[in-house]
């Protein structure tokens, strides 16, 4: 017993080890993916799957792991810091990982050699990030991910401070946002119960956040628009339009007065503009002329235009019916009595119609 003890004492390592089943772990990554994209759904493209292997795999060979899941298709790794993220990148992984905790100053460099991809969690990290990404970035622009504090109180950027993100990302002239994320406390509880209130609201306010930094970052479907002027066209409500965008109005509200006719026979296969008198004019596929004129020069919340651009409007519409268009594609002036129709519809406001009048043409 002694001889065996002093065996024992002189062993360098633990005297336990865990037995990993690769296609187990294969088994498990396939059931995930078709959890997360049912076969009856129909999408571009298909939902992809990021593995956790933060804490050495959870103390089941993190690198090893990750090699064997990026084989079974896993789109993602999360690691916990930078060192972690240089061991699987050396063990022959190279799909992205996700450095969950962040940085600390110094090691941005050495992330982005590595091709890691950081995680956001304060404001003033962004500088640093930038200012690497500006010397190091193998790219133009360097991929990050926001993380959003949606309750659990541990890391990520408050849901208040969303504004300060984005005025600061707008800075960064090296770095572009690749994803968001929020770590839910109990994630897999949405029953009617305390927990579950709890996911239920972290789940409300990471939306609330999501669509806050749309909003700040106007995106499109093309992409974030980056601009230093924005003109924002709406049919009325302007106010509660801008202020998804953050803006405070007034700044300058005018109205730009359409109208739509009653069906009429096809008179119209393109969209006839005149910078001259202000005016366009259009056919729907139902026979309707969509009408407009120019702005109107006052500052205004109305859905609609006075009665001097309504009659602006009729009167460009008047003008430009005495022409017809030839083989060609040009106007060509005609005679005769030239009548306005006798009844428009508003776009915006009410339906209520403008009576008709005629113009002579010689």
């Amino acid at each position: 017993m002694a001889r065996a003890h002093t065996n024992s004492a002189n062993l360098k390592m633990r005297p336990v080890w865990a037995e990993v089943d690769l296609r187990a772990l294969a088994h498990n990554l396939r059931a995930i993916r078709d959890f997360v994209n049912p076969a009856g759904e129909k999408r571009k493209t298909p939902r992809k799957v990021l593995s956790i292997v933060k804490g050495n795999g959870y103390g089941h060979g993190g690198p090893q792991v990750a090699k064997s899941l990026e084989r079974a298709g896993s789109d993602w790794f999360g690691v916990t810091c930078t060192e972690e993220g240089i061991a699987v990148r050396k063990a022959g992984v190279r799909k992205p990982i996700l450095v969950l905790t962040s940085f600390v100053a110094g090691e941005e460099p050495r992330m982005l050699q590595n091709d890691l991809t950081a995680v956001i969690h304060r404001c003033e990290q962004l500088q640093a990030l930038d200012r690497a990404a500006a010397r190091f970035g193998k790219r133009k622009k360097v991929s990050f991910h926001l993380k959003i504090d949606s309750g659990m109180n541990r890391l990520g950027i408050a849901t208040s401070d969303v504004d300060c993100f984005a005025r600061q990302l707008a800075k960064c002239k090296h770095l572009q946002l690749g994803g968001i994320f929020t770590h839910f406390a109990s994630s897999e509880v949405f029953s009617n119960t305390r927990t579950g209130e709890q996911t239920c609201q972290q789940e409300e306010r990471f939306h609330a956040a999501l669509e806050r930094l749309r909003a700040l970052g106007v995106e499109t479907s093309r992409g974030f628009i980056g601009a230093d002027k924005i003109g924002l066209a709406c049919a009325g409500n302007s106010s509660r339009v801008a202020a998804m965008a953050g803006l405070d109005l007034p700044i300058e509200s005018h109205v730009l007065q359409a109208m739509v006719s009653e069906p009429v026979k096809p008179v119209l296969d393109t969209v006839v503009t005149s910078g001259a008198i202000h005016f366009y004019v259009s056919q729907s596929d139902k026979g309707e002329l969509v009408m407009g004129g120019d702005l109107d020069g006052f500052n205004s919340y109305a859905q609609r235009g006075g009665l001097r651009i309504i009659e602006h409007v009729v009167e460009a519409e008047t003008v430009l019916r005495g022409y017809w268009i030839d083989g060609i594609g040009h106007f060509v002036k005609r005679g005769g009595e030239i009548g306005v129709l006798r009844r428009v519809h508003f776009i915006c406001g009410d339906d209520r119609g403008l009576a008709g009048t005629s113009e002579q043409f010689g």
